[in-house]
């Protein structure tokens, strides 16, 4: 069995249990004193861990520890959608789908299961819930910390987030960010490649330009192909 711990900016190295179960003693020993408790005093009173409820994770003597070093733990909710996203969505967009059997046509015995939704499907859905994020902060209760909402009540289905995703329609080195400015878009279309989204609203400029390509070609025997060269004028769509 292999135990790591990841966070924003880095990780720790796997750590390889040796054979046997990993039980609560183990768990502290192994992982909790020589691996958290040191990131815990490197981050400060700012630092908060989670780990799964697998039963050595809940153990009285994992909580006595925990308390003692003052290492604050976020609840990993069963079952929470912002722990695997893509699962949830399949799961809630199962549809229920039937056959009929019988003698011309007749409906004397059916058979129905539940039927995955298209890929399509699962990634709008995906889609919307990220767009309707909603914002939470860590409140310290206790020993652990709860998620609650910044302007707005969430669902249990909804996705949350305590850090902000940087803005990609303007230019941020530090953050990778190349922004819109000049990008290319379609003035037509309603998706991320129109002027509305990929220009986050600010306008679009649109000039005309001039390419050349090769065109009427044809297979000379034997054996190469001419073209001519055509100019060909359209319009170019620039964000602002």
């Amino acid at each position: 069995m292999v135990w790591a711990g990841i966070m924003m900016d880095g990780r720790t190295y796997l750590h390889f249990f040796d054979t046997g179960s990993v039980t609560a003693q183990r768990y502290r020993d192994e992982v909790l004193e020589p691996y958290v408790r040191l990131f815990r005093g490197a981050v400060g009173p700012d630092f908060m861990f989670m780990d799964d409820n697998a039963p050595c994770h809940r153990a009285v003597l994992i909580d006595d520890c925990l308390e003692t070093e003052n290492i604050q733990c976020m609840p990993w909710p069963v079952n929470s959608p912002n722990l695997n996203p893509i699962e949830h969505a399949v799961r809630s967009s199962w549809r229920l789908q039937c056959k009929c059997h019988g003698v011309s046509g007749s409906c004397e015995a059916k058979t129905c299961w539940k039927a995955l939704p298209s890929l399509q499907e699962v990634a709008a859905k995906l889609k919307l819930k990220h767009r309707d994020a909603e914002e939470a902060h860590p409140v310290p209760v206790g020993r652990k910390t709860k998620l609650l909402p910044t302007t707005a009540v969430f669902n249990k289905d909804d996705l949350v987030y305590n850090v902000k995703s940087p803005d990609y329609c303007v230019y941020d080195p530090s953050s990778g960010s190349a922004g819109t400015k000049g990008r290319q878009c379609n003035s037509t279309a309603t998706d991320s490649f129109g002027c509305e989204a990929m220009c986050c609203s600010r306008g679009y400029l649109t000039t005309w330009t001039e390419y050349e390509e090769r065109c009427g070609c044809k297979f000379q025997r034997c054996c190469y192909v001419t073209c001519n060269t055509c100019k060909i004028s359209t319009h170019l769509n620039l964000c602002l």
